[in-house]
């Protein structure tokens, strides 16, 4: 380039009216990329309506836990309380069908039903997220609740859902896990607990629910929460900065890159399974705890519709770490009693994670981007 030219051009630019960057969109961006990737996300979520009253007013200590007035107990996990959904309309393993005011974004099994998640755009990235609980018969209950950008949890033996919010000082490591009964909407139980959250992109540390203990990412632990005593400790088997995932009592391990490498028991370390298949973008876990389905990665187009690059897949029995094949479609998912939720070109089908067979349930879902439950939305 001339010396000449280079000249015009240096002056041509100092001529342009060049806008500021969005510098808060950038950090939230790269926060966001921070995230580990779990099972087909390739969208997120936004919903809410409701604003959330009384919930962190009065800021509990210890001594102020209390524990459910109705303890759940552990119940028969219902064949049909399964449910998969397109744009706002849900869709019941019993053959119901309810229509949402706006779209879903992702699916909670809990002893009680279904908690949905909604919102204005199908993606769970965003400040407005409704959860609503949705029992067999098709009826539908607000909770009332307003997490924002949140990562909350269920167990489909428990009536509750589990989340983290802040407590104290804005930058300071307070946080509270609060327990919510879905069935009432109220609080069933908050435990205070301490540490730094800065790895992920959520407003709060992100949780996973499992029987009586709650699992919580922060930033130099993973905290195991028992919500019935109180008791707070280190999770000594799972490593920090990470997004818990533990379902019946089991927890993926990552190698290096992040691929998923094995299954643990979280009570003793001890693994389940040593040697998952490379190449999955994840593992999502059965609700029963029985088997590990490998996802593989997806691509989604700009209406946040996703497929999985290969639909080809494997489901690994921890029992033995024996493996079977499985064509999954477009996306997959479980129901909470074990079965992988199969949904191709909007056709709904059941298949044997034991076998590989697959049958049709005749549900036909409609146009918009596909939530399925026993899957994970979060990026």
């Amino acid at each position: 380039m001339t010396e000449r030219l280079a000249l015009l051009l240096r002056q041509e630019a100092d001529t342009l009216d060049v806008p500021t960057a969005p510098a808060d969109a950038i950090l939230s961006r790269g926060r966001r990329v921070q995230r580990r990737r779990r099972l087909v996300v390739g969208a997120t979520v936004t919903a809410g309506v409701v604003a959330v009253a009384g919930l962190g007013m009065n800021l509990p200590d210890r001594a102020h836990f209390r524990p459910p007035t109705d303890p759940a107990v552990a119940s028969a996990l219902n064949p049909a309380g399964w449910a998969v959904a397109s744009g706002s309309t849900l869709s019941l393993g019993n053959g119901a069908t309810v229509t949402l005011p706006s779209k879903v974004k992702s699916i909670y099994y809990t002893s009680a039903g279904s908690v949905v998640r909604t919102g204005k755009a199908s993606y769970t990235d965003g400040s407005d997220s409704s959860y609503a609980l949705v029992t067999d018969d098709g009826e539908v209950h607000s909770l009332g609740l307003q997490l924002g950008d949140r990562a909350p949890s269920s167990d489909p033996t428990l009536p509750y859902l589990a989340y983290a919010e802040k407590r104290g000082v804005v930058g300071h490591g307070d946080w509270t896990v609060v327990l919510r009964d879905v069935r009432t909407g109220d609080v069933a139980a908050t435990i205070p607990i301490d540490g730094a959250f800065s790895w992920g992109g959520w407003e709060a540390p992100p949780v996973a629910l499992d029987g009586d203990h709650v699992y919580v990412g922060l930033d130099d632990a993973t905290l195991e929460v028992n919500w019935r005593t109180g008791e707070v400790e280190d999770a000594a088997h799972l490593p920090s900065s990470r997004f818990p995932g533990v379902t019946a009592g089991h927890e993926v391990l990552e190698d290096q890159r992040g691929n998923p490498s094995a299954v643990i028991d979280v009570a003793t370390g001890d693994r389940v399974v040593s040697d998952l298949p490379a190449g999955p973008a994840g593992a999502s876990l059965s609700p029963d705890g029985r088997y590990a389905l490998l996802i593989p990665w997806s691509t989604c187009n700009d209406d946040y519709v996703c497929v999985y690059d290969d639909p080809a897949s494997q489901v690994v029995d921890l029992s033995d770490a024996a493996s079977t094949k499985l064509d999954i479609g477009d996306q997959a998912g479980w129901t909470p009693d074990g079965r992988v939720i199969r949904v191709t070109d909007g056709a709904v089908d059941l298949c044997s994670p034991a076998t590989g067979d697959c049958t049709s349930t005749g549900i036909s879902l409609g146009d918009g981007p596909v939530k399925v439950g026993g899957n994970s939305y979060e990026s």
